[in-house]
């Protein structure tokens, strides 16, 4: 997608301070987009119409678009940085807060607006997939499933499910996903046709630590701050740590008006 920002965004409703996070590539950052394809009231009447039952339209319809105050967390590069960190931030616990309208796993719907590359493609279909493996670490169970959530419903609810506004949903995803290498150092699960015999771990990219990464950043005022501890940095200034390791690793442009040094 060719626009020149990539906005990771969060959207409040100033009536009960509800807020939705997601992502929009525009060339023109203060465009009125909110979210939901909403850039307008009239907008809003119309994405009601046409997508049924979505909480965060909803709330724009009762409340009023005039009622939602949208800001900017980090413009990336481009669309696939900014995928990944709507993927870290709008996680299940994310969505299982009372206080979102989100409903959906960040990074998942939007995967058929990036490039159809074949890892996409796989990762896409991961959701459709009904065919599992999963290996109980601790025993060495192994287990053939055909339906992720049925089974982790009907045998180990209360480690592998998690309950939010759309239902239940198996808490495995995120190892199917890449997104960790096991849940809780216990479960590990894959693709049927990617068995083989025994847990094989996905290579994972850099992951935000704020022990592996060093700072040295500028400050809108043009202040240079550095040093080697980003979570206390960050909570001395009302920061939000992941985003200030993902400005210092390259990847997005600028965070709050700082950008690095």
């Amino acid at each position: 997608m060719n626009k020149k920002h990539h906005i990771l965004y969060e959207t409040t409703n100033v009536i009960n301070n509800k807020i939705y996070v997601g992502i929009h590539s525009t060339d023109k950052i203060d465009d009125g987009y909110i979210g939901c394809g909403i850039s307008s009231q009239k907008a809003a009447e119309k994405e009601a119409k046409r997508r049924i039952n979505v909480p965060f339209i909803n709330a724009v319809n009762k409340y009023g678009y005039e009622n939602f105050e949208r800001k900017v967390i980090a413009d990336f590069e481009n669309r696939i940085n900014l995928v990944e960190a709507e993927e870290f931030i709008v996680s299940e616990d994310f969505i299982g807060r009372c206080d979102t309208y989100n409903i959906a796993l960040g990074g998942r719907c939007t995967l058929g607006m990036l490039p159809k590359t074949k890892k996409q493609r796989e990762s896409a279909s991961l959701a459709n997939s009904k065919d599992y493996v999963v290996v109980n670490l601790e025993s060495g169970e192994v287990y053939e499933v055909r339906n992720l959530t049925k089974w982790s419903l009907e045998n180990f609810p209360d480690e592998l499910i998690v309950y939010g506004k759309t239902g239940s949903k198996p808490r495995l995803r995120t190892v199917l996903w890449g997104n960790a290498e096991t849940l809780n150092g216990k479960w590990w699960c894959c693709k049927k046709n990617d068995w083989k015999g025994k847990p094989v771990y996905k290579e994972r990219g850099a992951r935000w630590s704020s022990k592996s990464v060093d700072y040295k950043v500028k400050s809108p005022s043009g202040e240079i701050h550095e040093g080697n501890n980003v979570t206390e940095f960050s909570r001395k200034l009302g920061l939000d740590p992941s985003a200030v390791i993902k400005l210092m690793l390259g990847k997005i442009k600028s965070y709050k008006g700082f950008t690095r040094a």
